[in-house]
């Protein structure tokens, strides 16, 4: 592992901080080793006593920041999957406007 990683992953607080809320709601909880044993399992697909079971401090850091960058990665895809969704929305609600702008009054 290079140098500059393992510092970094080295300086970060550790159990780790979880921020959770938006704007003035924004609260920030401490994970406990359960708590991060639970994302590697849940996020990595370790099993539970593989989970337990790292006890190097280096690397249950660079595993739980894989973790993190699999949760950021899921919401950038949902994101732009909802961007996605509205554009096609826009375009489906455009069409049936050019649609319903053509067609004529039926003639009694």
């Amino acid at each position: 592992m290079p140098k500059e990683l393992e510092e970094n992953l080295m300086s970060v607080e550790w159990p780790p901080l979880l921020k959770i809320g938006q704007g003035d709601e924004t609260q920030e909880i401490k994970l406990t080793e359960l708590d991060v044993n639970w994302a590697l399992c849940s996020l990595l697909g370790m099993r539970w006593a593989d989970a337990k079971a790292v006890d190097d401090p280096l690397e249950r850091r660079f595993l739980y920041n894989k973790a993190m960058d699999i949760v950021a990665q899921q919401a950038t895809q949902k994101d732009e999957l909802e961007e996605q969704r509205e554009r096609m929305e826009k375009k489906i609600d455009d069409q049936l406007s050019e649609i319903s702008s053509n067609l004529k009054p039926p003639s009694l």
